[in-house]
C-alpha cells in the first residue's frame, strides 16, 4: 500500500485563538493519537489537499519536523466547515504492522468485453472495495478482468479474490454489470412491435 506522506510541525498551545491563527494562515490543526500517546501538530492545508487528491487510501506517514520522528497512521477522522466545506480538524490513529486497519482499495478494470464490443454498455457501481487487514496484507488495487463478461453479466464482492484480508462489503453488492445500451433496448422494443 502507497502512503501519503504528511510533515507537521508541533503545536504548543490549544486554544480557540491559536487554532482559528492556524487555519488563517492555511494550516491545518491534527491530532495523532494511540492508546499511550497523543500528539498535537499542524499541517499545509494546500499540500494535504494535493497528496490526498493523489492518493487512493488513508495510510499516511507522519514526519514532525521539530523532532524529526516518523509515524505510521491512519486517518480516523476530518471535520469540515459547514459552510465554506474546507477541512478545519483531522484526526490521525497510530498504527503498526500488527495493527489490522480499515481502508478503501481501489478497483482497476481491465480487458474487452464481448457484450461491450456487440454494443452492449458497462455500468460501474462501486469504485473501491473496503477491506480490514494488516498493512503488509493489504493489496495496492484489486483488479477485474472483463475479457469474458457478455451482456447481463454481473460482477458482485462475493467475486473477489481476497488473501488474508476481510472484504467488509456486502456479499451480494453489484461492482459492475454489462448491460443493454439504450439502443439496443429501442431496437428490440422496435422488433416486438413490428411483429
Amino acid at each position: 500500500m502507497k502512503y501519503i506522506n504528511i510533515n507537521g510541525n508541533l503545536r504548543k498551545f490549544i486554544s480557540k485563538s491559536h487554532l482559528k491563527n492556524l487555519r488563517n494562515n492555511f494550516l491545518i490543526p491534527c491530532v495523532l493519537y494511540s492508546k499511550n500517546t497523543v500528539i498535537h501538530f499542524s499541517i499545509n492545508y494546500n499540500n494535504f489537499i494535493s497528496d490526498l487528491t493523489n492518493c487512493n487510501n488513508k495510510l499516511v506517514n507522519i514526519l514532525i519536523n521539530d523532532t524529526q520522528k516518523k509515524y505510521d497512521a491512519i486517518i480516523q477522522d476530518i471535520q469540515f466547515h459547514p459552510v465554506s466545506d474546507q477541512i478545519i480538524h483531522i484526526d490521525f490513529m497510530m498504527i503498526n504492522n500488527e495493527t489490522n486497519v480499515k481502508v478503501n482499495i481501489p478497483i482497476k478494470i481491465f480487458g474487452k468485453s464481448p457484450g461491450i464490443q456487440s454494443g452492449g454498455k458497462l455500468h460501474i457501481n462501486m469504485r473501491s472495495i473496503y477491506v480490514r487487514g494488516l498493512i503488509k496484507d493489504l493489496p495496492q488495487e484489486f483488479k477485474i478482468n472483463i475479457g469474458q463478461l457478455n451482456i447481463g453479466d454481473v460482477i458482485q464482492i462475493k467475486d473477489i479474490l481476497a488473501d488474508n484480508i476481510s472484504i467488509l462489503n456486502d456479499n451480494n453488492s453489484t461492482i459492475l454489470k454489462i448491460a443493454m445500451s439504450k439502443a439496443m433496448i429501442s431496437d428490440k422494443n422496435q422488433s416486438k412491435e413490428n411483429k
